[in-house]
């Protein structure tokens, strides 16, 4: 009976670092995304570097790809992150001795910057320098650093693993405030020390972070239905979709939006929508975002007062929530643009003396005098530092000359503004001046990309016209690829 104390410590002992090491269940959904193309979801942003978007989700097919996420806000202290990766076998497509795969990080550098500061990141590097020295096997260095790089703690992990490159793999990341857990298909695979954090995650490196020195990205491998977790209780979506704005975007369609992802079959389905007075509908066409339906109608006519009533609209909840009716109502002018995709961002004429942004009280001191006539669809100064690709849309119901005003004061202008025509036009402001680039764009929907500038750079302005209105008297370029044979009398 002595040594029953003893025994009990040591059991007290043994409980106490099993619960230490004990790692957290997070089920509360904060951000989801499937990874499938560049639209925005819920603030979640993306910017692809030399990858692919598929059907399947993005996919690393150089040794320079890279997709890097930015969340609209940092995650917990405490917190989960799962990815899905297929094509996937690190000894096959191996290229180089390191191979960053999965990065989180609480600065956008996705650097070395961080590791001087207070920053937390962790890093799964595959590559050659990561082998088991028998033929097939392959694995990882996990590398975590909660508080700058005097807190990194690293190991080699699954070294001796065979992949199959036709299987879907969960890679799932836990952090509890003490231990980061790394899980592949549910199993617990290698854990290290992870206390101190006080940055929060919040940019994500699929592929090739920003590190140098060698490091590439491993070609092959395919991301998608990526997830973020918080404590708490998961959410339980028992809500069926809501109508949140009808917009007519040219006289024969009509944009219905509603507040989340809706299930295909029934946002396709040109019966489950209506207008009156009775205007007949053709087409029902889910969009990209996947909460848009784009209408396909007969001609609206001016001053009449529409309403569209959907009905039967479902979500993707599991089981899903269905919509049973809702109506809005709407009316169509014969305006250039409409549809415009973000809300604060308006359609108006601009003069000088007139503000520049929504947010600022910038105001024009010049504008050129061939600018007079243009409309202007007013930006938003806080919008300066996104970089998406698919950043702005919006409708143009005829061909349209486009112009978008740069800062002068900016050394780069954004990759997707490189093929546009420079002109000898400067707008001024009592902030900064704007250099203004032209590209003529036909009918139909139109996409620009972000600002691209990390300093303390402007907002661009965009202006448009209709080609009619422009004075372009160029004639049409003659076909090539074409020969004329006389003709036998």
């Amino acid at each position: 009976m002595k040594g029953m104390p003893l025994f009990n410590t040591m059991i007290a002992l043994l409980l106490a670092v099993s619960s230490a090491f004990a790692q957290p269940t997070h089920e509360r959904l904060l951000f989801s995304h499937p990874l499938n193309s560049s639209s925005s979801k819920d603030g979640i942003v993306l910017q692809n570097t030399s990858g692919v978007f598929t059907d399947q989700g993005w996919q690393s097919t150089n040794a320079s790809s890279q997709l890097f996420i930015t969340l609209p806000e940092g995650l917990p202290l405490e917190g989960t992150f799962t990815v899905n990766v297929s094509n996937f076998d690190p000894y096959t497509q191996n290229i180089n001795l390191k191979q960053p795969i999965i990065d989180l990080y609480s600065q956008p550098c996705g650097n070395k910057d961080i590791y001087e500061t207070d920053g937390a990141w962790f890093h799964l590097i595959s590559g050659t320098g990561y082998l088991s020295g028998v033929p097939g096997e392959a694995g990882f260095k996990l590398w975590a650093a909660p508080r700058g790089v005097g807190s990194k703690h690293e190991d080699r992990v699954m070294q001796d693993t065979r992949w199959d490159i036709n299987h879907t793999y969960e890679f799932k990341f836990v952090w509890s405030g003490s231990r980061l857990y790394f899980f592949v298909d549910g199993q617990l695979k290698k854990d290290l020390p992870y206390s101190g954090q006080i940055e929060p995650f919040r940019y994500i490196f699929l592929g090739k972070d920003n590190l140098i020195w060698g490091y590439t990205a491993q070609p092959g491998p395919i991301f998608s239905n990526m997830r973020c977790y918080g404590p708490g209780d998961a959410i339980v979506d028992n809500t069926p979709p809501v109508l949140e704005s009808v917009t007519p975007v040219t006289q024969t369609q009509v944009l219905a939006r509603f507040d989340e992802v809706l299930n295909v079959q029934s946002a396709n389905l040109a019966g489950h929508y209506s207008i009156s007075p009775d205007l007949a509908i053709h087409m029902a066409q889910l969009q990209t975002d996947q909460k848009s339906v784009l209408l396909s109608t007969d001609a609206h006519s001016e001053s009449i007062t529409y309403t569209l009533t959907a009905s039967a609209i479902a979500d993707t909840a599991d089981p899903p929530n269905v919509l049973d009716q809702a109506s809005l109502s709407y009316t169509w002018q014969d305006l250039p643009v409409s549809g415009i995709s973000r809300s604060n961002y308006h359609l108006i004429r601009r003069s000088e003396g007139d503000s520049v942004y929504s947010d600022r009280p910038f105001v024009f001191t010049r504008i050129p005098s061939e600018l007079s006539t243009y409309y202007w669809i007013q930006t938003a100064n806080d919008d300066k530092y996104r970089a998406n690709a698919d950043f702005l849309s919006f409708y143009a119901s005829e061909a349209l000359h486009l112009i978008v005003a740069y800062d002068v004061s900016m050394t780069d202008i954004p990759s997707w503004l490189a093929d546009w025509q420079q002109t000898n036009l400067i707008i001024e402001t009592d902030d900064t001046n704007f250099q203004c680039y032209t590209k003529n764009v036909d009918a139909g929907q139109i996409t620009l990309g972000g600002n691209e500038q990390s300093t303390s750079g402007s907002m661009y302005l965009i202006l448009l016209q209709s080609q009619q209105d422009t004075g372009d008297r160029t004639p049409p370029a003659p076909p090539t690829g074409v020969t004329a044979e006389k003709l036998s009398e």
